[in-house]
């Protein structure tokens, strides 16, 4: 009896004991490499005349990290209507759970061929430097969000194989944002 009570509790503890998932110690290393990046969500508008407003937004884009703690790209999005597109160059952090911080500096381009200029518009809150918080949700895909105040938006970046970039995701991505 106290053989069968001795494998009953150890079988026990090893159903209680996590997968080996979770001893992963993530770094800045992970991540790494080509991401395209979808988002959406409101940014508030920059009026006096319109304190507590908020305009509807959405983009996409790609960055590039280098597995050190840095980063650049390029992103389009709209904010109520009005298109915008620039680079973006920043840093991030990944903490060992998994989550992490980043901010970047947003530039937008003043010119875009063939885009109408009554449509393209940058707003002064999307200049400047931008907040965010992320979590790996696995090796290829990392969600986010920004942690600005004037802003409630989230997103997906997904990373790009090397299969995927060869049939020119990479290269269309750049000549549609610049």
């Amino acid at each position: 009896m106290k053989g069968k009570l001795a494998i009953a509790m150890a079988l026990g503890a090893a159903m209680l004991t996590p997968p080996s998932v979770w001893a992963y110690t993530y770094s800045n290393a992970d991540f790494n490499g080509t991401y395209v990046e979808k988002f959406s969500g409101f940014s508030s508008i920059a009026s006096p005349l319109l304190v507590g407003t908020s305009e509807p937004q959405s983009g996409a884009g790609f960055v590039v990290a280098n597995g050190n703690g840095t980063f650049s790209g390029a992103l389009a999005f709209s904010i109520g209507g009005n298109t915008c597109v620039g680079d973006i160059v920043g840093t991030y952090t990944v903490f060992s759970s998994g989550t992490g911080t980043s901010s970047a500096t947003f530039t937008p381009v003043s010119v875009i061929p063939g885009m109408p200029s009554s449509n393209y518009s940058c707003p002064s809150q999307m200049t400047g430097t931008q907040d965010e918080a992320f979590v790996i949700v696995s090796p290829t895909e990392i969600d986010f969000i920004s942690t600005d105040a004037d802003s409630v938006v989230s997103g997906t970046a997904q990373l790009q194989t090397q299969s995927s970039q060869s049939g020119s995701v990479q290269s269309s991505a750049a000549r549609t944002l610049h």
